[in-house]
């Protein structure tokens, strides 16, 4: 019953190429959204982000009501 299975490095390299493909397929499938222009809402993170990035204090200086979380992920791109 055991034999029925390849054994480890041939699965670790079968694990590997399966994470790699979906990996070129998620970035083929998303290349074309980096042309999309920002809409409103993100527009208002990366003004925030920009803003926090200038030195100002996000919900003290510069205000939005979203969650802080968002901010930080534009701030870092």
């Amino acid at each position: 019953m055991l034999d029925d299975f390849p054994p480890y490095h041939q699965t670790k390299k079968i694990i590997l190429r399966d994470f790699l493909l979906l990996g070129c397929v998620a970035l083929i499938l998303g290349v074309p959204t980096l042309i999309y222009p920002f809409g409103r809402d993100q527009g208002q993170y990366a003004w925030i982000a920009a803003s926090a990035l200038d030195g100002r204090v996000p919900y003290s200086e510069v205000f939005e009501v979203k969650p802080p979380l968002t901010h930080i992920v534009h701030q870092a791109a």
